[in-house]
């Protein structure tokens, strides 16, 4: 994602921190900010929704390992 959001600054935009679905934008964009093919966009976009599983499913996890251990 760094990688991206140099890419992106280097051609003059900046990314809205603010808003949801920064990360989706900057894989989008690396076709144009960097000439990424088609083909080899499918790697960062996979992982991006990799780590945005990790990060939001994790709390369900918690939770239901904790109702498992003290029911």
């Amino acid at each position: 994602m760094q990688t991206a959001v140099v890419a992106l600054m280097a051609n003059g935009f900046r990314p809205d921190t603010n808003r949801p679905g920064r990360h989706m934008t900057l894989v989008q964009a690396l076709p144009t900010t960097i000439g990424l093919s088609g083909d080899r966009l499918a790697v960062p976009d996979t992982l991006r929704r990799k780590r945005n599983l990790s990060d939001y499913n994790r709390g369900g996890r918690r939770r239901h390992l904790r109702r498992k251990l003290h029911p």
